[in-house]
């Protein structure tokens, strides 16, 4: 994505907002001018979107953090974003930036505070913290699928990506009615609705910040009203519960609107301006993003959503903040569980995983070439930080290994928190028949280096192997094993930095006959006398050329139909 790209569903549908005509960095001393203009653009026909950080509300609330406010984008238009099925990254290392005793601690300095009546609720929240790899757009595209909303949205700026899956409005303004929704009570899908509706907590919880808010909007607003009151709404992993108030704005100023209701009083606590004050001293980590707003203004819409399950990736890291609000009634084990319950947001649905596929020789009664897999397998849980030894992986294989009746292809698999699982499956061999070509787009090198669960699976239907190549026309690899194409006595293969995994047969091939890595291009196929594909399972078949690859061939790309081949 280009640097202040936006891609959202606030409009209602996905669009893709792109060079933008002005970026303003907020602080305390451009605010109001900031938002004055922000308000005068989007009146004029252009379009807005607001990143505000927490540290905004403290701006507001109590003159406090007058820098790193937030971001406001200008767009004169958008687009509709072409969006693909990718699954190219992946998420490990998951973890709260707290203890649970370091939880609990704080859990505890809050219940003081709440005892000596200095606040009635504090929605206190840690960091959750992971390691990212691959492709931002990716992990918004997974999103999308296993975390829809109605307020979905990617945003780059400069090196940060913001992620955001948050269910939660903070206000929508069309003309003079303004409304909000806050979301204040959580439980766990299996305890069921009727538990979060009849909760006393949970209900005590939303009723406090219903008042806040219609407090909060009785300053810019007449008619302050609560149509729904303790809605439940149902979620992938949880329930939440919702109320809705609305109110008649006395003037449509997006500057008032902030300084009316920011930051929310859904992610503060009541009363807020004492309530943040605790905050700002009892939480160990800088909120940023998570708890303030995501928003969009058009000239006859303001639609904004408060940043909660809402990640920021940087330098292949990431976090997100997930919380509870805390009341005197509240148990530190409980409050605990519900934050933990709010991280799942980052876990993928589509386990990620590293593994080998190791040839199980029956004869032999050994894994082929274990010392090597073993070393590729333990390179890769090192570069993407997943926890396991090596000799773990090597007890774990002998304890399953397979009998002596014949060979076998044995996975071993390691997922994102460091789980070894062991399958074995039935040895198949080469096949003699065609080669298919196939175009792939560019891959992170996360996912070509690293043999993971991120790679591309072709059905080798009807084809002995398939030779995968670039839009440019650059050789990579065969779908399940590395390629060599022969000229006389010669053995060329694509190297490594071309995208490709470099599989433990391949190293032992280049050196049994002398092979010289080279760039390798379709054209080469005509040139060549043999195409060589090595498996370390397999083992190695040669395909002559052009007997193999047929010229009807669906995958033949139309630069070389009629060449020959």
């Amino acid at each position: 994505m280009d640097n202040f790209t936006v891609i959202t569903k606030l409009p209602g549908r996905l669009v893709k907002f792109s060079s933008p005509e002005e970026v303003i960095d907020l602080s305390s001393e451009n605010f109001a001018e900031a938002f004055n203009f922000a308000q005068e653009y989007a009146e004029k026909g252009g379009y807005v979107v607001s990143v505000l950080n927490y540290r905004l509300g403290e701006y507001l609330v109590n003159q406090a953090g007058g820098t790193n406010l937030g971001t406001l984008l200008f767009y004169k238009s958008y687009s509709r974003p072409q969006i693909r099925p990718c699954n190219d990254f992946a998420v490990t290392g998951i973890r709260l930036s707290q203890s649970r005793s370091e939880y609990f601690n704080a859990i505890a300095e809050i219940k003081s505070e709440l005892e000596a009546g200095r606040t009635y609720q504090v929605n206190y929240t840690t960091s959750v913290e992971f390691n990212f790899f691959g492709c931002p757009l990716a992990f918004f595209i997974h999103s999308l699928k296993t975390q829809p909303t109605a307020y979905n949205t990617i945003i780059k700026l400069q090196d940060k990506h913001i992620i955001s899956a948050t269910p939660e409005l903070f206000f929508c303004a069309e003309g003079r009615s303004i409304y909000s929704r806050p979301m204040k009570g959580t439980c766990r899908l299996d305890q069921g609705e009727d538990f979060l509706k009849n909760d006393e907590k949970n209900i005590a919880e939303n009723v406090m910040i219903v008042d806040l808010l219609r407090n909060d909007l009785n300053r810019i607003c007449d008619n302050v009203h609560v149509p729904e009151l303790l809605e439940v709404e149902e979620y992938k992993s949880l329930y939440q519960m919702t109320s809705k108030i609305c109110g008649t704005l006395r003037e449509k100023s997006f500057r008032k609107i902030i300084e009316a209701l920011f930051p929310c009083g859904s992610i503060t606590g009541a009363p807020k301006k004492s309530t943040m004050e605790i905050i700002r001293r009892v939480e160990s980590f800088e909120r940023g993003l998570y708890t303030g707003s995501i928003g969009l203004n058009s000239k006859d819409r303001m639609l904004h959503a408060i940043a909660i399950r809402t990640v920021e990736l940087e330098n292949g890291k990431g976090r997100m903040g997930a919380g509870s609000g805390i009341t005197v009634c509240s148990e530190p084990a409980e409050e605990y569980e519900e934050t933990l319950l709010k991280a799942k947001f980052i876990e993928t649905k589509s386990e990620f995983c590293v593994f080998e596929s190791i040839l199980w020789d029956s004869k032999k009664r050994e894994f082929a070439r274990l010392n090597e897999h073993l070393e590729r397998i333990a390179e890769s849980l090192g570069f993407f930080k997943i926890p396991c030894s090596r000799e773990a992986l090597r007890e774990k294989l002998i304890s399953e290994a397979p009998g002596p009746s014949c060979d076998k292809r044995v996975r071993l698999s390691v997922n994102s928190i460091g789980e070894i699982a062991v399958q074995v499956f039935p040895f198949i061999p080469w096949q003699q028949g065609r080669i298919g070509l196939r175009e792939v787009r560019e891959r992170p090198k996360a996912f070509t280096l690293h043999k993971t669960s991120r790679r591309l699976n072709l059905d080798l239907k009807n084809f002995s192997e398939h030779i995968l190549h670039t839009r440019a026309g650059e050789l990579l690899e065969g779908s399940i094993s590395n390629l060599f194409l022969r000229f006389g006595e010669e053995y060329f293969t694509p190297p490594v930095e071309s995208g490709l995994l470099p599989g433990v047969e391949r190293q032992v091939y280049i050196k049994q006959r002398n092979a010289k890595e080279k760039r390798l291009y379709l054209q080469d196929l005509l040139k060549a006398d043999a195409a060589v594909f090595t498996n370390s399972v397999r083992g190695r078949i040669e395909l002559k050329i052009p007997d193999a690859i047929q010229p009807r061939s669906s995958a033949l790309p139309a630069s070389l139909r009629g060449s020959g081949l």
